[in-house]
């Protein structure tokens, strides 16, 4: 499977100045995107661990897969993800720190 083939969308979002998460599902190769507004990445030192990562945001999945089609039409595409941003709800999700992430955001916004 490519992991990147919403390739075009996610940009077209990030230069929305929209973050979005991209989690590789290692066993099965499937992938999962999140509009994020949090994202804590696990770490260790010799004073505390977080043995995993953590995101707040929406799941986008469903979203990429229906409208990635409209993503050369700005403003068909912006509208459909702005609405489903607004039916959505944020949640936490928690995953390994060993599964494979992608971060996406425009270099402007850090």
């Amino acid at each position: 499977m490519d992991n990147n083939i919403y390739q075009s969308a996610i940009e077209q979002l990030v230069m929305e100045g929209f973050k979005i998460l991209q989690i590789v599902e290692p066993a099965t190769n499937s992938v999962m995107y999140f509009s994020v507004y949090k994202f804590q990445e696990g770490y260790f030192n010799t004073a505390q661990s977080i043995d995993f990562n953590t995101v707040e945001g929406v799941n986008i999945t469903d979203f990429l897969r229906k409208n990635s089609s409209f993503c050369n039409n700005r403003t068909t595409f912006i509208t459909n993800f702005n609405k489903y941003m607004e039916d959505s709800i944020c949640i936490r999700c928690e995953f390994s720190k060993s599964i494979l992430w992608y971060e996406w955001t425009s270099p402007l916004s850090k």
